[in-house]
């Protein structure tokens, strides 16, 4: 009778030493198999944040956001996407539409005067391309004191040029000069093409107020009616073109800290 509680006494002493092991090993098992995920994690985390490197040659150029120079790297601050499409509505509307204008332009077709001579007034202020962009701010370095002002008012960037060493040299040449640059982000190439009525436009740029005006050159003109007419269309057409560039030099922004 004194052997019964013993053996019920170790039975319940043995069921408590082969039970507690065995949540000791979930532990283990749990905190085994959470632990390398959390280092995975931080791991990832690091893994993502890399050092940007100033470029110090042309070559190391990754972007018109930031290029070499032998002044030292020029950063070029990028519009909003909001902004941008403000920019590209508004010339496409101001320009485009109004004036019915396009790059594509068939000059096979017949075209009335009117039309003629603000296709032309246009082209005189609106320069396209790398080649005609550059050799109108190399012009601009020529021009004196005491000569007409030639320096382009805004310059528009596509920030999706591939390689961007193709227009490395227009944000140099644009610090020199002072000129504002509207550097636009995604595939504005594209959407510059489209609003001027082409395919892509890697860079434009608008000049100020030509004093020339293209009803000098039409000699034959005889009917001063008509060149009434056209004299106050082309001037309608410099102030919408006026209003376009106000409306972009406000859309700049604001220029980053100058580095050493």
């Amino acid at each position: 009778e004194q052997h019964i509680p013993h053996t019920k006494q170790t039975m319940k002493n043995h069921s408590l030493s082969t039970t507690t092991p065995r949540s000791n090993k979930r532990k283990s098992s749990i905190t085994a198999t959470t632990t390398p995920s959390t280092n995975n994690k931080t791991k990832k985390k690091k893994s993502k944040k890399k050092s940007e490197t100033l470029p110090t040659k042309i070559i190391e150029n990754e972007s018109l956001h930031c290029v070499a120079s032998p002044y030292g790297p020029i950063t070029t601050p990028v519009l909003s996407t909001s902004d941008k499409d403000d920019v590209l509505q508004r010339l496409e509307s101001d320009i485009t539409q109004r004036f019915r204008f396009s790059l594509s332009r068939n000059k096979t077709l017949s075209q009335t005067k009117q039309e003629d001579a603000v296709f032309d007034t246009i082209k005189q202020r609106l320069i396209v391309g790398t080649n005609q962009c550059t050799k109108a701010l190399e012009a601009a370095f020529t021009t004196t004191a005491t000569q007409s002002p030639n320096k382009p008012s805004v310059i528009f960037l596509a920030r999706d040029v591939r390689p961007p060493t193709i227009l490395a040299h227009i944000p140099i040449m644009a610090q020199q000069l002072q000129i504002p640059i509207l550097l636009l982000p995604g595939k504005s190439s594209v959407e510059m093409g489209r609003a001027l009525g082409t395919k892509t436009i890697a860079v434009l740029l608008f000049l100020p107020t030509t004093t020339t005006s293209t009803i000098a050159t039409q000699e034959e003109e005889k009917d001063e009616q008509e060149v009434k007419i056209l004299s106050k269309q082309m001037d309608r057409c410099q102030k919408g073109i006026n209003s376009f560039i106000e409306f972009a030099l406000s859309k700049v922004p604001s220029p980053p800290a100058v580095t050493a």
